[in-house]
């Protein structure tokens, strides 16, 4: 045998080795076992991006329920409040209807006889079945002085006289200031 059949039998050889271990490589990187561990890696890698953000959401949701659970207990007060209030105003609102119904005579006091009205109607205005002297003219600070004796607080007596309440605060700190 001659050198070139040799060359050309050792070179067939080496293409059918490499061909057949080119085969054997690209039936490994492209073989359905390769991509099903690919596809499961993927899925893998999936998941705990997914569980990562639904711990992080679970979290915002969590500090967002403690957050509206604190505001919703600052509403709960802010309404009690609200309703003390209401109920105190109330209870000013009947003292000032019950400060138009009297009226002041020479020290005397006297009740205005009021007319009956139903739950459903606004009072009426109190009819005066009194024949008394008319008052005599009081000063502001009189007036002011009498009402505050009586108990009333300055922002009744304000209200009463149609005046502001530092009016009345006043009003009421400078005799005492005299009497000392």
């Amino acid at each position: 045998m001659n050198i070139s059949t040799i060359i050309s039998i050792v070179t067939l050889g080496l293409c059918l080795l490499f061909f057949i271990s080119c085969r054997a490589w690209l039936e490994k990187r492209t073989g359905q076992d390769r991509i099903l561990a690919e596809f499961r890696e993927e899925v893998g890698k999936l998941i705990t991006e997914i569980d990562a953000a639904t711990d992080r959401d679970a979290t915002l949701i969590e500090d967002r329920i403690k957050s509206l659970k604190t505001l919703l207990e600052d509403v709960d007060r802010r309404i009690i409040l609200h309703g003390e209030e209401i109920t105190r105003r109330r209870n000013h609102a009947e003292t000032y209807a019950e400060l138009g119904r009297k009226q002041i005579f020479d020290g005397e006091t006297k009740t205005v006889i009021e007319a009956k009205s139903s739950a459903d109607e606004k009072p009426s205005v109190p009819h005066t079945e009194i024949a008394a002297p008319p008052p005599a003219p009081r000063t502001f600070h009189e007036q002011v002085r009498e009402l505050s004796r009586a108990g009333f607080s300055p922002n009744l007596i304000a209200a009463k006289l149609g005046v502001s309440i530092a009016a009345v605060e006043l009003a009421i700190a400078i005799p005492e200031r005299k009497e000392r």
